[in-house]
């Protein structure tokens, strides 16, 4: 009974990697292969998993195999590609996406879809491959099929994969910066803060998103700004400190930051990073309030509950006060 038949569980020279070029022994069965003979396909894949007939044994390789060997209607060669996956550890996966979605984008073993090729650049780059992430900077460079066509995007991706380890994005990055405006420069620093505080679309690091929100804070982009008071308010990577926090989210809120105003107005209220003022929490409240948060103007209602008349009319030339300076600030930045 030949491999193809036996049931056994069980790629792709897709990448640069020189530690997994074609090995020798691979031969014909590898050309047969890559010119999209399922049953090659197969075979390879059973060797790149065991690791025989003259080749070294390659997990990646084999998942990506047997990716293609299904795409061309082999039917057991899902079933083993899931067995193999419970090999794999977590960084093999992910290459192992980044390399089946190189596979849909380019074609050849596999009819193009570039659909699929998106999505497993996404899952291979949420758990931190840098080939991946890179993948996702030049699509958004050059508005690959489905994904919005930004230098903004781009440049953060790139950054994110030289951080993950890739020394040709640094290339790519640097060549990006160099047709960055300034706005739109600080708008890639506050993108990239986000991705890794959020930690969805790559590995949380609180670390690199403190980084990347205090460069794009210096610009004063009022969200980079809110950030860094919501960090040091939580303790996100840093000790929790209030008065930091507050400091930074009353430079959001004078920015025009809405949801820096009314975190402004609440902390002001109840006294936390400085003594309570109810007076100032109110006017930042109010001052939210008219920017249009109806979540402002509920808290503003319970505020007011608790004010004396006196108190509420000292309000009203703080909030002019306030918005002036917003007013100033927006017309500077115009």
């Amino acid at each position: 009974m030949d491999e193809l038949e036996s049931g056994e569980q069980q790629s792709l020279p897709f990448g640069d990697d020189p530690d997994e070029a074609e090995p020798e022994g691979a031969g014909l069965l590898q050309e047969a292969a890559e010119e999209g003979d399922s049953r090659s396909q197969y075979l390879l894949a059973q060797r790149f998993r065991y690791g025989y007939g003259g080749i070294r044994k390659n997990l990646v390789q084999a998942r990506v195999w047997y990716e293609s060997a299904g795409c061309n209607g082999v039917a057991d060669a899902e079933w083993n590609a899931d067995q193999l996956a419970r090999d794999m550890s977590a960084a093999e996966t992910a290459k192992a996406r980044f390399r089946i979605g190189t596979m849909y984008e380019r074609g050849g073993p596999v009819p193009v879809n570039r659909g699929m090729a998106r999505e497993l650049y996404r899952e291979a780059a949420a758990a931190g491959n840098a080939g991946a992430q890179g993948a996702l900077g030049r699509w958004h460079e050059s508005g690959m099929e489905g994904v919005q066509a930004s230098d903004i995007e781009a440049f953060a991706w790139y950054c994110v994969s030289v951080h993950s380890g890739s020394k040709s994005s640094a290339r790519e990055r640097d060549r990006i910066l160099k047709r960055l405006t300034k706005q739109e420069l600080s708008a890639a620093r506050c993108r990239l803060g986000r991705l890794y505080l959020d930690g969805d679309e790559i590995p949380l690091d609180e670390g690199e998103a403190r980084h990347w929100f205090h460069l794009a804070a210096k610009d004063a982009v009022p969200e980079a700004e809110f950030a860094m008071g919501e960090i040091h308010y939580y303790g996100l990577g840093v000790a929790e400190d209030q008065r930091k926090a507050l400091r930074w989210l009353r430079l959001a809120a004078e920015h025009g930051c809405v949801k820096a105003q009314i975190r402004v107005g609440t902390m002001r209220l109840d006294g936390e990073g400085a003594p309570r003022d109810p007076v100032d929490g109110l006017a930042w409240l109010r001052v939210a309030a008219i920017e249009g948060s109806a979540e402002a103007e509920r808290q503003l209602r319970r505020a007011e509950r608790q004010m004396d008349e006196a108190q509420v009319k000292q309000v009203d030339s703080q909030v002019r006060k306030y918005l002036a300076q917003i007013d100033g600030q927006r017309s500077g930045a115009a």
